[in-house]
């Protein structure tokens, strides 16, 4: 349902208003992303809320919502959700970021870097290191892997890096922070600055449901 047609974000680039804010086209194609708090790529009046895992904030990341839309020629564009957007729904914030959230549950998938100490985990979306939200599958990693904690580090907006190998986790907890951001560094370093979600990394206890130090 549409509130009104003043909606400016995207003006210039031929949306049909009545399908962009159709109740049930929002509840198909919403999306939950995390990007970093400060993003000179996307607006400055975004719906955003801090990322929790474990019952704490997870800091210099934010999750923010965004919406697919398919144009007449059919290229697709992510139309980032700001207060005017909200305006011209009948959803608030929190229903949409709850059916984003949902959402990243159905698409989370987990690939093992082979001859490495690290997995790649990501959702099957745009802004896919959203899977970082799903903690059932946080624990189903643990789990695979006979771990008591995970180091999270959330390089790309597209994916994150999990370390797998128990004795590298146990090495990198326990003081070889410097090389662990030395590693980091080097892999934000091939991407393009657009695509850098973080540079630190999160030691996250899956048994004690809570974060050890958060940020490194």
């Amino acid at each position: 349902m549409l509130k009104n047609h003043q909606y400016t974000q995207f003006a210039d680039n031929d949306i049909n208003p009545d399908l962009l804010f159709n109740e049930d086209y929002i509840n198909e194609n919403i999306y939950v992303g995390i990007k970093p708090i400060k993003n000179n790529n996307l607006p400055d009046n975004l719906i955003t809320k801090p990322v929790i895992v474990n019952d704490s904030i997870l800091t210099g990341i934010e999750e923010f919502l965004f919406v697919t839309y398919t144009k007449e020629d059919k290229s697709n564009i992510l139309i980032p959700i700001d207060e005017e957007f909200i305006d011209n729904t009948i959803f608030t914030p929190g229903e949409l970021f709850k059916r984003g959230e949902d959402r990243i549950y159905e698409n989370t998938r987990i690939f093992p870097f082979e001859n490495t100490p690290f997995c790649v985990l990501h959702s099957e979306q745009p802004y896919g290191a959203a899977a970082l939200l799903n903690k059932d599958f946080l624990k189903e990693i643990a789990s695979k892997y006979e771990l008591d904690k995970l180091i999270i580090i959330p390089s790309s907006i597209s994916e994150i890096l999990i370390i797998k190998d128990k004795i590298a986790v146990d090495s990198f907890d326990k003081g070889r922070t410097k090389a662990l951001l030395e590693i980091i560094k080097s892999v934000n370093s091939e991407l393009s600055p657009s695509d850098v979600l973080y540079d630190k990394f999160y030691v996250i206890d899956i048994e004690k449901e809570k974060n050890l130090g958060m940020e490194r």
